[in-house]
C-alpha cells in the first residue's frame, strides 16, 4: 500500500500560499504539528542527501500511537516538537525542500470520519475563515489529498485525528529531545 504513494509527485508540488501572513497570525506555524505520511520522512531525508538516522536525530520526534482498532503500536513522525525548525519569523518556511505533505497542502486537510476520508479547508485557519484561500490552491491541494488519501493506511488516519490539534509550545519544547513521545504525553500539551 505505501509503495503506491508517489512521493516524487508530492515533492514536486509547490504548496506555498502567497499572502498567507497578510491575513493570518501564523497559528499553523506556531500551534500545530508537522506530521509525516508513512515513509515520507525517509523519502525527504534521502532527497536531502541526509542519512535517515541523522535526519531523525536532527529534525524528527517520534510519536508512539496505540491504535485501538488494530490493537498495535505505530510510530508517527513529526518535525521536532515545539516551534517548527524551519519557521522564517512570520514569513513561512525557510527550507521548502524539507516541506512535507501536511505542510504543503495546509490549510487543506483530511480526516477519517465514520471510516471515510473527508477533505476540507481547516476552519481553524484564519485565511479560510476570512474566505481568502485562493481557489486554485484549494483545488490543487484537494486533488492531491484525494489521490494520496486513497493510499494511506487507516491506522495513520486515525492516529493523526488524535495528534493533529493545537498545542502549547512551551510544554512541547520540554519533550523536544525525547527519542519517543507517547500520545498520552503529547495530549497533555494541548491548548
Amino acid at each position: 500500500m505505501l509503495a503506491d504513494i508517489d512521493f516524487e509527485k508530492i515533492w514536486d508540488v509547490k504548496g506555498k500560499l502567497s499572502g498567507c501572513f497578510e491575513h493570518c497570525d501564523g497559528r499553523c506555524e506556531y500551534e500545530a504539528l508537522s506530521i509525516f505520511l508513512p515513509g515520507e520522512a525517509e523519502f525527504i531525508a534521502k532527497k536531502s542527501g541526509i542519512a535517515f538516522n541523522e535526519f531523525k536525530e536532527n529534525y524528527l520526534s517520534a510519536i508512539k500511537y496505540h491504535d485501538l482498532v488494530d490493537n498495535k503500536d505505530y510510530i508517527i513522525y513529526v518535525y521536532k516538537l515545539g516551534i517548527c525548525l524551519f519557521l522564517e519569523n512570520g514569513k513561512g518556511c525557510r527550507d521548502e525542500t524539507k516541506k512535507n505533505f501536511i505542510c504543503k497542502t495546509y490549510p487543506i486537510k483530511g480526516e477519517l470520519i465514520t471510516g471515510k476520508l473527508k477533505i476540507y479547508p481547516d476552519p481553524w485557519c484564519l485565511l479560510c475563515k476570512k474566505n481568502k484561500l485562493p481557489e486554485d490552491f484549494k483545488n490543487q491541494m484537494t486533488a492531491l489529498w484525494e489521490d494520496i488519501g486513497k493510499k494511506l493506511p487507516e491506522w495513520w488516519l486515525r492516529g493523526i485525528m488524535i495528534i493533529d490539534r493545537a498545542y502549547d509550545y512551551s510544554k512541547l519544547n520540554k519533550l523536544r529531545d525525547k527519542e519517543v513521545v507517547t500520545t498520552d504525553e503529547l495530549l497533555k500539551c494541548r491548548n
